[in-house]
């Protein structure tokens, strides 16, 4: 007699995946400490750290400065609606005049 025996993998899900980079990410502090404590060198150059930190700050500039530049272009296409509309009662009122006379 055979046994019918299901195969079961084991499920993989998003903590997982989170979970081996997280690993990796660790291994990858740990081998760049151990290097750095046996003065072999370091796995970035030394200026890496604080590239990294500038570039974050120049993107977070970028953002902030498209957003305003998003917003003033919001403000600018009401402001020239309103001028329109503006212009247009303008244009009724002094059609309206003419008419009177």
């Amino acid at each position: 007699m055979a046994d019918n025996i299901e195969t079961i993998r084991p499920g993989i899900n998003y903590q997982d995946k989170l979970l081996t980079e997280i690993d990796i990410l660790d291994d990858v502090k740990q081998l760049s400490t151990q290097m750095e404590q046996e003065e072999k060198g370091f796995v970035f150059p030394k200026d890496h750290y604080s590239k990294i930190k500038s570039l974050k700050g120049l993107q977070v500039k970028l953002l902030k400065e498209m957003q305003e530049l998003a917003e003033i272009q919001q403000s600018r296409h009401q402001d020239e609606t309103a001028y329109r509309q503006k212009l247009q009662e303008l244009e009724d009122t002094t059609s309206a005049l003419r008419n009177v006379l």
